[in-house]
C-alpha cells in the first residue's frame, strides 16, 4: 500500500511529503519542477537531493540535473560547476563530458563575441591560475580536479598548450577519446610542433585501429623531433597494425638505435625476423626484452619457438617453462613442453635403437 501511495506522488511531484529523508525523491520533484518551468524550487529540490544523497550515481545525477536548470536560467558559469561535481562521481559518464565541452564552448563564443554576463570579475581568478592549478593537481595524479582547472582556463581563453595535452591525457585514462583528440588537435594550434601532442594523437588512433591517422601523427611527431626512441617505437606499432612488418622493423631499428627500453619493441623485431627465417637476430631481440621486461610472455614464446627451429629443444624447453611458471593457464606452452619431452624421448630411444649400434 505504502509502494502504491508513494508512487503516486512521485508523479505529482509530492513524494518527499511520505518520506522527507529521500533524496530520490527529492531528485524526482525537481525533474517536474523542471519540467513546470518553476526553476528556483527545482534548484531547492535538487540541493536538498544532493545533501541527502549517499548513492554515487544519485549524487552525479542530482548535479548534472542542477547544471541543466542553471543552464536554463542563463548562468552557465554556475552550471559548468555543477557538471564538474557531477563528472567527478561518475568520471566515466561521456554525457557529463559532452555536456561540459558544449557549454564550455558556448561561454568561449559569447566571452569572444562581448555579450551574455558570463565573464568572471577583475578579482577571480584569471586564465594562468587555473592552469597553474591544473598543473599541480595532475602532478599529484588528482585527475577529476586538475580536469576541472584545465577547463575552467579553457573558458577563460588560456592559450598554454600543455594545459590541453595534460587535459587530453586525463581524457584519454577515462576513455573519452574522440574529446581527447580535440584537446590535442588544439595544443597543435597553439604550437605547431607540438611533439607530444602528435605523439599522443597518434596513440589514439592506434587504440582506435585508425593506423593511417596515428602514422599521419607520428610523422608530424619525428618531424618535430627526429630523437624521441618512443615515438619510432608507437610508428612500429601503427606499421604492424598495417601488416607492413619490414616497416615496422625499420621504425623499431630505429628506437633501438637511440637506445629504446621498450620491451614490445624487442619482442615484436623478434616476432618479425622469425617470420623472416633470420632466427639468430629473433634470439638475440626476444632476450633483449625478457631482460628489460621478466614477466613478458609473449618474448618467452616466441624465444621458445626459435629456439625449437634451430633445434635448440632443451633450451626451447627450459623457456617454455619459464613461461609456464609465469601463466600457468597458458595451454600454447603447456602443450609444446609436452610435445619437446615426447621428443627428447623419442630422440633418446633412437639413440639406443640396435638399429643405431
Amino acid at each position: 500500500m505504502y509502494r502504491d501511495k508513494l508512487t503516486d506522488k512521485i508523479a505529482h511531484g509530492k513524494a518527499v511529503e511520505l518520506d522527507p529523508r529521500n533524496a530520490a525523491a527529492y531528485n524526482t520533484k525537481g525533474q517536474i519542477l523542471r519540467l513546470q518551468g518553476n526553476y528556483e524550487d527545482f534548484l531547492q529540490a535538487f540541493e536538498e537531493a544532493i545533501e541527502l544523497a549517499t548513492a554515487t550515481d544519485n549524487i552525479a545525477d542530482s548535479y548534472f540535473n542542477k547544471g541543466l536548470v542553471l543552464v536554463e536560467l542563463g548562468r552557465y558559469l554556475e552550471a559548468l560547476d555543477a557538471y564538474y561535481k557531477a563528472r567527478q562521481y561518475d568520471p566515466k559518464n561521456e554525457e557529463y563530458s559532452d555536456e561540459i565541452f558544449r557549454i564550455s564552448q558556448k561561454v568561449r563564443e559569447m566571452n569572444l563575441s562581448g555579450i551574455g554576463d558570463v565573464s568572471l570579475s577583475l578579482s577571480q581568478p584569471k586564465a594562468e591560475a587555473y592552469v597553474d592549478k591544473g598543473h599541480i593537481f595532475f602532478q599529484a595524479k588528482r585527475f577529476v580536479e586538475a580536469l576541472q582547472a584545465y577547463d575552467s582556463a579553457i573558458v577563460l581563453g588560456t592559450k598554454d598548450a600543455q594545459c590541453y595535452i595534460n587535459l587530453g591525457s586525463i581524457l584519454v585514462r577515462y576513455q573519452h577519446y574522440e574529446e581527447a583528440i580535440r584537446r590535442f588537435t588544439q595544443a597543435i594550434q597553439l604550437n605547431s610542433c607540438c611533439t607530444s601532442a602528435y605523439f599522443e594523437k597518434g596513440n589514439i588512433f592506434v587504440t582506435l585501429a585508425r593506423y593511417d591517422e596515428s602514422l599521419q601523427a607520428f610523422d608530424a611527431a619525428i618531424q618535430c623531433d627526429p630523437h624521441l626512441a618512443s615515438v619510432h617505437v608507437a610508428k612500429g606499432h601503427a606499421l604492424l597494425g598495417l601488416n607492413r612488418q619490414e616497416d615496422a622493423l625499420k621504425s623499431y631499428k630505429k628506437a633501438i638505435d637511440l637506445h629504446s627500453n621498450d620491451a614490445l619493441c624487442y619482442s615484436n623485431s623478434g616476432d618479425i625476423f622469425s617470420g623472416l627465417h633470420a632466427y639468430d637476430e629473433a634470439v638475440q631481440m626476444y632476450q633483449q626484452a625478457i631482460q628489460r621486461e621478466p614477466q613478458l610472455i609473449p618474448a618467452y614464446l616466441g624465444l621458445s619457438r626459435v629456439l625449437f627451429e634451430l633445434k635448440r629443444y632443451v633450451d626451447a624447453l627450459v623457456t617454455y617453462i619459464q613461461a609456464w611458471v609465469l601463466d600457468k593457464k597458458s595451454p600454447i606452452a603447456l602443450q609444446k613442453m609436452h610435445d619437446i619431452v615426447a621428443l627428447l624421448h623419442e630422440n633418446d630411444n633412437d639413440r639406443y635403437s640396435p638399429t643405431n649400434w
